[in-house]
């Protein structure tokens, strides 16, 4: 899949091999040459996720959803910051929690986080916050998606068109029961964070509980210099280039 033309010049898509057992779902990264992307480059990432976006309505024949997320703990900032503080009023943001299903719940920092890091070194993230655009206007989603796309903060989801609000409380319900300090219970909103450990250990009847109605997951992850792509529809599929 390296030549690509959808990617090729920008990204090499890398295959993740998941268990049998956990058929039902294809992934892979597509590795970036940095992230986040210089800002010339970041209209190609727009214009892949536009071209998968329109393979998976050609193939479920369904009008797909955007949800979109702002990973803030891999928020550039100050610029970050600034773009969201700007479109505020029209994005509707709500501060939330990501979850990763498949790890210990999030703790609050102690006395010996500060007195045990070794000078030098950073101290462990306790936490990792995710922004919701509320907004339900699938264009102002897609305007996040054009100013955020490419700065490692984005995350988005395109689900199918039976996706109510129901499924998204249910969600946050099922996450936030994994939390056991009290200190990270009670927010407006938990959304399940997703990578390569996470998947070989998620079951499907895990990825369908956390992400119903999901058809594909977009997570860009700035350790990895990458996006992670988990899809319904395999990728062969999803990756096919339209004439």
């Amino acid at each position: 899949m390296k030549d690509n033309p959808l990617y090729s010049d920008i990204a090499e898509l890398i295959p993740i091999v998941i268990p049998d057992d956990k058929a039902g779902v294809e992934a892979a990264w597509l590795r970036l040459t940095k992230l986040p992307l210089d800002k010339d480059l970041r209209g190609r990432l727009i214009e892949i996720l536009d071209a998968i976006h329109a393979m998976v309505e050609k193939i479920t024949q369904q009008h797909i959803l955007y949800d979109v997320y702002l990973q803030m703990t891999q928020l550039e900032r100050p610029s970050g910051a600034l773009v969201i503080s700007k479109n505020a009023s029209r994005w509707t943001p709500g501060l939330g929690l990501g979850v990763w299903p498949d790890r210990e719940p999030p703790q609050p920092l102690s006395k010996e986080d500060f007195f045990n890091t070794p000078p030098g070194q950073n101290i462990r993230q306790a936490s990792f916050y995710v922004m919701s655009i509320n907004n339900e206007e699938q264009a102002v989603r897609l305007e996040v998606i054009n100013e955020m796309a490419g700065t490692g903060a984005l995350l988005v989801t395109m689900m199918g068109e039976n996706i109510t609000p129901d499924h998204r409380t249910s969600i946050s319900k099922r996450l936030e029961a994994y939390m056991t300090a009290e200190t990270f219970r009670g927010y407006p909103m938990y959304f399940p964070l997703l990578d390569e450990k996470s998947l070989i250990k998620m079951r499907i009847e895990d990825f369908d509980a956390f992400l119903p109605e999901c058809m594909v997951y977009f997570r860009e992850d700035v350790l990895e210099k990458a996006v992670l792509i988990v899809s319904r529809i395999p990728l062969q599929k999803l990756f096919t280039v339209q004439d």
